[in-house]
């Protein structure tokens, strides 16, 4: 899969410009509940909500050579977000709230 030609973000919302479709966006709250680090993964296949905070925020993106490395405002930056992982991400929020439930 080919990384996306442009990368928007702000503190709240990551937008991805992919050469084919309309602009994605995600929230960094939908981001931080769908990490794909090993220790999210496992929480998840447990049925372990994840307590992620509705004031949560995207605070760096370091590149990886198949992805980017998000960094979150509760010092949570263990997960590689591969492009095809993030392509595949439902969009609006709400879908992917539900895909990955969380404590409030």
């Amino acid at each position: 899969m080919k990384s996306p030609r442009q990368i928007e973000f702000d503190a709240e919302t990551l937008t991805l410009h992919w050469d084919e479709g309309p602009a994605q966006r995600l929230t960094s709250r939908a981001l931080r509940m769908g990490c794909p680090c090993a220790e999210c993964r496992r929480r998840r296949l447990d049925g372990t909500a994840l307590d992620v905070s509705p004031d949560i925020v995207i605070r760096e993106i370091r590149p990886a050579a198949y992805g980017m490395q998000l960094v979150f405002s509760d010092k949570h930056e263990r997960g590689i977000f591969p492009w095809v992982y993030v392509a595949g991400l439902p969009e609006p929020a709400a879908q992917l709230q539900a895909a990955f439930p969380i404590s409030s």
